[in-house]
């Protein structure tokens, strides 16, 4: 089963690699893959919201998310299975491209490209099955506790999406997180009454931005983005 994993992981990380590389060398490619609000919601593209995920903005962003699914995947898989992890990685994937279209409906010229929805649906979902363990960054000697690197990330999330700060698309990785964290649960519910705290600090802030953001719009006051800029999830 591990090999499974490890095998599907390596997969996506070639299809990553590819579809990422057609898309550096055309830009007709890349336009035609992109997530792209105009063309997901006038011209009906929903495949977008898939085949965005596989493009990426430059070799460094390509990288730096394979890294991190690679590091994360393992242990997911070996506890849930082959079948579960992947289901983990798309619902993230598919759930952080629609938050980011519910949230930019209005913004027809929002664009987005990578993975990290899909990613941060796997870290999180690793954050849920080990609590305990420390993620490590380059140039720090020590690790951070993943529940708290869980916590800040979700704030940071939060922080960027409302103030519209930094290329990146914040709402990727929100929407992938929530779907991470959510879809774990769901293949095992253990998981709330091993670690009840956790589990609230995670998913509480997460759900009272998505409601605030739902009904009360005005209040959040969303960061506008300048139109066809391709940020990077």
């Amino acid at each position: 089963m591990e090999q499974a994993n490890e095998a599907f992981t390596v997969m996506l990380i070639v299809a990553n690699g590819i579809f990422s590389y057609n898309g550096f060398r055309s830009r007709v490619f890349f336009n035609k893959h992109i997530f792209w609000v105009r063309k997901v919601l006038q011209d009906g593209q929903l495949i977008r919201i898939l085949t965005s995920g596989f493009l990426h903005a430059s070799w460094g962003h390509l990288i730096f998310n394979m890294f991190a699914l690679y590091s994360f995947s393992i242990g997911v898989g070996t506890v849930f299975g082959f079948g579960k992890y992947i289901l983990i990685y798309f619902v993230s994937l598919i759930a952080g491209n629609l938050l980011a279209l519910f949230i930019h409906r209005r913004d027809p010229e929002y664009r987005a490209v990578g993975a990290s929805g899909a990613v941060c649906g796997v870290i999180f979902s690793s954050i849920l099955l080990f609590p305990d363990s420390s993620i490590y960054f380059l140039f720090l000697p020590i690790g951070i506790p993943s529940w708290l690197f869980g916590i800040g990330f979700i704030l940071i999330s939060i922080y960027g999406i409302k103030s519209g700060i930094g290329n990146i698309g914040h709402e990727a990785h929100l929407g992938g997180a929530i779907a991470g964290v959510v879809v774990s649960i769901l293949i095992n519910p253990e998981l709330v009454s091993d670690n009840p705290v956790l589990v609230s600090l995670l998913l509480l802030p997460m759900l009272i931005f998505l409601f605030l953001v739902v009904k009360f719009p005005a209040l959040v006051r969303l960061g506008e983005k300048p139109a066809k800029r391709d940020l990077k999830n």
